[in-house]
């Protein structure tokens, strides 16, 4: 019996790497606290960075809307 080998492509690379930087970034976050990740303290306002984080959600989520709507409309799977 052989035991199949696993392709190491370019896409698993990226994947990997993607992979890493998230592993490092929850460390952090987790380990150092919400400062050291989002380099926030409070002589820097958080509510500044609040609204700015809704506003891209808003943002965000209007155009998946927006997508969906147009793709309803002409009758395409999106």
């Amino acid at each position: 019996m052989t035991v199949p080998r696993i392709r190491f492509t370019f896409w698993k690379a990226v994947f990997l790497v993607i992979m890493v930087a998230g592993l490092y970034s929850t460390y952090i976050r987790f380990f150092h606290g919400l400062g050291a990740s989002t380099n926030l303290s409070d002589q820097f306002p958080w509510g500044i960075w609040i609204g700015f984080d809704v506003m891209c959600g808003v943002m965000l989520a209007a155009g998946a809307a927006l997508l969906d709507a147009e793709g309803a409309a002409v009758g395409a799977a999106v």
